[in-house]
């Protein structure tokens, strides 16, 4: 997110800033539902939690969410929308 908006600001084209909020929409999406409304590591096509490597189970992870808490917020501040 962050580079899309570098790339936005340095070139000048749309199509960056644009991907950028298409990737907080994702991420919105991707949020997992009450009580836990954080983010997994991966997820499978139904967009749940799932298997990657053998040790890392289907789960709501600390350190995800916090890069996306972080993605998000810089999201918002770039354009305004409360969504993010």
């Amino acid at each position: 997110v962050d580079l899309m908006f570098a790339a936005a600001d340095t070139y000048g084209h749309r199509r960056y800033f644009d991907a950028a909020v298409r990737c907080g929409e994702f991420m919105l999406r991707a949020q997992m539902p009450e009580p836990q409304p954080a983010w997994a590591q991966q997820y499978n096509d139904q967009m749940q939690p799932a298997w990657a490597r053998k040790f890392e189970p289907p789960s709501i992870t600390g350190l995800e969410s916090q890069g996306v808490l972080f993605a998000l917020l810089n999201i918002y501040r770039e354009t305004g929308d409360r969504r993010f």
